[in-house]
């Protein structure tokens, strides 16, 4: 892998994220597809959010963050939310768009396609996911 000027970033931002091993897997597959990127892991404590949130909207070849405990519910304040993210209350990614974030959540179609995937219907009733 060859990191350059045009590199985009990819982070995992968290407290703490020494924990955190799925990511790897991401970065791997970055790195298999030949994709001029990196998925790296930020430590960010919760009064840093807003300081490094600022801070990163001028990096021009920030792809996006992945926002992991304890960000996910302060940083729809920094966030345009979708309809995913306003229904969750919460945010799991944040994309640089033009005059500040734009917030998703994937967690619940996430959450959703696995149980389809393990054969369990949740057709008609609501579920909460922690």
């Amino acid at each position: 892998m060859t990191i350059d000027g045009s590199t985009r970033i990819i982070a995992i931002v968290g407290d703490p994220t020494a924990h955190i091993k799925g990511f790897a897997r991401y970065a791997e597959a970055i790195a298999a597809r030949g994709a001029n990127a990196v998925y790296l892991a930020m430590h960010v404590a919760p009064d840093g959010l807003a300081p490094f949130l600022a801070g990163m909207r001028a990096v021009r070849n920030l792809a996006g963050l992945v926002l992991t405990i304890p960000h996910k519910i302060a940083a729809l304040a920094f966030a345009t939310p979708d309809e995913a993210a306003r229904r969750a209350g919460s945010a799991n990614m944040l994309r640089p768009v033009a005059g500040g974030w734009q917030a998703s959540n994937c967690d619940g179609a996430g959450f959703l396609a696995a149980a389809r995937a393990a054969g369990i219907v949740f057709a008609g009733r609501r579920v909460q996911v922690l």
